[in-house]
């Protein structure tokens, strides 16, 4: 019994000192945490107060840099309004031309104006016109030939020639196709502000073509034979053909025996007796004076 009640006292000793023991540690490394503290505490405050100065720097430079951003924004949206306001108050007299383009850039984004917001309220009022959600062109800038080419030098790449649609919307105005007709011998997978290339392999000479703003064009009497080429996909295909064809046949008082000669040049053009037929067709049904 002696022996058993030894034991046990001696393993609650050993347990009681353990403890000590551990309690002695954390006493120890709470100091020593303590210690560590207040002699680093001095050289944090330092790096805090370096690393505070250099921030407030970068803010400083970041806010001056936001703000000449955000003017320059409103600068631009000022700009559009005020052609806005010049737009409702002449709405009755639409024969007078008003151009304030000559302080905007020629294609408008996000990085010019607020936000899609903005570009869709400018563009109910009639001041911009939407390329895409986040892009776009102020409605001057496309009221003239020259300004519809800078526009599409933008859009459509250096080695081609704008054609079919796309160069009756420089020819007449109007609505930017939704897709860009090119001439070119190259393979295009870029779709520039949402609009997608078709490109056409055809032969084009230089006298069927025109150079405006550096940027290449057919000519409206090629521009004819190019759509009257093409095969319709279905009845409003026609219907579009046949009303740009018209329109810029009276513009441009282009007849049928120029379009001929042009067709005639290009024998290899699949389809192209079928296309006299029907350009002498739509024109003798519009009644429009031609030559033979």
């Amino acid at each position: 019994m002696n022996n058993e009640v030894e034991i046990i006292a001696n393993k609650t000793i050993n347990n009681s000192a353990n403890d000590t023991s551990k309690y002695t540690r954390k006493t120890t490394d709470k100091r020593t945490n303590k210690r560590t503290d207040k002699s680093t505490i001095k050289t944090i405050a330092k790096n805090l107060k370096k690393t505070s100065r250099h921030n407030s720097k970068n803010i400083s430079k970041s806010t001056s840099k936001s703000r000449n951003y955000d003017a320059s924004k409103y600068s631009t949206t000022k700009d559009i309004a005020q052609e806005t306001k010049i737009i409702l108050e002449n709405y009755d007299n639409k024969n007078q031309h008003i151009d304030i383009s000559k302080n905007l850039p020629t294609l408008l984004d996000t990085t010019h104006l607020p936000g899609p917001l903005c570009m869709k309220k400018l563009s109910k009022f009639g001041a911009f016109e939407r390329l895409s959600i986040r892009s776009g062109f102020a409605h001057s800038t496309a009221k003239t030939i020259e300004g519809r080419c800078k526009i599409l030098k933008k859009l459509i790449p250096r080695d081609s020639a704008a054609c079919m649609f796309t160069a009756s919307w420089i020819w007449l105005g109007g609505t930017i196709p939704n897709i860009l007709d090119v001439i070119s011998g190259s393979h295009y997978r870029v779709v520039p502000h949402d609009h997608p290339l078709r490109v056409f392999r055809r032969k084009l000479l230089k006298r069927e073509q025109k150079v405006i703003k550096d940027l290449r064009i057919t000519s409206p009497a090629r521009t004819i034979c190019d759509i009257a080429l093409t095969p319709s996909k279905n009845i409003y295909d026609e219907i579009r053909k046949k009303d740009t064809i018209f329109n810029l046949i009276q513009e441009y008082e282009t007849s049928f025996k120029e379009c001929e000669k042009i067709i005639n040049s290009n024998p290899h053009f699949p389809g192209a007796q079928k296309a006299k037929d029907w350009l002498k067709n739509v024109i003798e049904q519009e009644d429009i004076f031609y030559e033979y």
